[in-house]
């Protein structure tokens, strides 16, 4: 699952446990693993600052080039500066909820 922060996080894994009890499994026999990219700095305005610059640094075209492999679906058919709406591929449904839920 993507998840953008602890609440997304706990929203993912609540689901995932009504989903084993709903299916007559025991939810504590699925362990969720979790990874994180931390941003280590000074204080919360100089770590905003770098996480400003490393986004800055990243070419739109590849960042639509990754997410279209992560989702089989070229998201440069689309028109970039339009919400997604409800869009249906075949690839990674996580990263997509997480993709169109997030803010800009």
């Amino acid at each position: 699952a993507a998840a953008t922060g602890t609440r997304q996080m706990r929203e993912f894994s609540d689901d995932i446990a009504a989903r084993c009890e709903r299916n007559g499994r025991n939810p504590e026999d699925l362990k969720i693993i979790w990874g994180a990219q931390p941003l280590v700095a000074e204080d919360e305005r100089e770590a905003q600052a770098r996480q400003r610059e490393i986004r800055e640094r990243i070419p739109l075209e590849a960042s639509l080039a990754l997410m279209s492999g992560h989702f089989n679906y070229d998201l440069n058919s689309l028109d970039i500066d339009k919400p997604v709406g409800d869009l249906k591929v075949p690839g990674t449904q996580g990263m997509l909820e997480a993709y169109t839920k997030s803010n800009p």
